[in-house]
């Protein structure tokens, strides 16, 4: 599955990419923030993506002008609760220093709020990583109160993505201020999603959503587009 959004591509986590990753999240300077901070065998990257690879997690890899930049998740999604942990970790050094963790900060908020329905965000952030904190706390992350971590590494936060608390709109405006199209929302569908069910709920939730799309298949892929008002 291929989203693009906001002027950046989202792909679905392949296994053909999860080397890839593996090689970004071994870096030192990726690593040092991240809660395991062990060097990740190719054996255990495997088992990893075996472990993730349906629809309760969503892993993309971001790309930003041809150039892929980094990984996006949103992790163990209760559905129940309309609920999930983000993350975000990006490669490219020189575009982290400018405004794509936060372009990919607004895709994941707008994507899991408006198609998912997810209401509640959590992030798990180590405490000496003040430069996440300060990217949360812009999307109105809140230290999490009644749950005590002081004999954790991390601190736990939590943020309403479909809450109406101007954080997205005014996000929203300053990206579209930069260039960056906000209006696109086109969804490509692919083999791999059909491997499993990830495929077949995820055309259910694209169905059942309030956004409305043009359907249709192309190169015997099917493709969304949001049609805009």
């Amino acid at each position: 599955m291929k989203i693009e959004i906001n002027g950046l591509v989202v792909e679905r986590l392949k296994e053909k990419d999860i080397e890839l990753v593996r090689q970004w999240r071994n870096s030192d300077i990726i690593r040092k923030n991240m809660l395991y901070q062990k060097i990740i065998t190719p054996e255990e990257q495997r088992a990893w993506f075996k472990s993730i690879n349906n629809f309760n997690n969503f892993y993309f890899i971001l790309e930003y002008k041809g150039r892929r930049v980094g990984l996006i998740n949103v992790k163990d999604v209760n559905w129940e609760e309309r609920s999930g942990e983000a993350g975000i970790f990006m490669n490219e050094r020189d575009l982290s220093a400018l405004l794509i963790p936060v372009v990919g900060t607004v895709t994941i908020n707008e994507l899991v709020s408006n198609l998912f329905g997810i209401k509640k965000l959590y992030a798990k952030v180590r405490k000496e990583n003040k430069a996440m904190q300060r990217l949360n706390a812009l999307f109105g992350y809140k230290k999490v109160k009644d749950i005590d971590t002081s004999d954790k590494e991390y601190d736990l936060f939590v943020t309403m993505p479909g809450a109406k608390t101007g954080y997205s709109s005014k996000w929203i405006k300053l990206i579209s201020s930069m260039g960056f199209e906000t209006t696109n929302l086109k969804i490509v569908m692919e083999p791999e999603d059909y491997e499993n069910d990830f495929g077949v709920k995820m055309e259910q939730q694209i169905n059942n959503s309030e956004i409305l799309f043009n359907v249709e298949t192309i190169d015997g892929y099917n493709v969304y587009t949001r049609i805009k008002s």
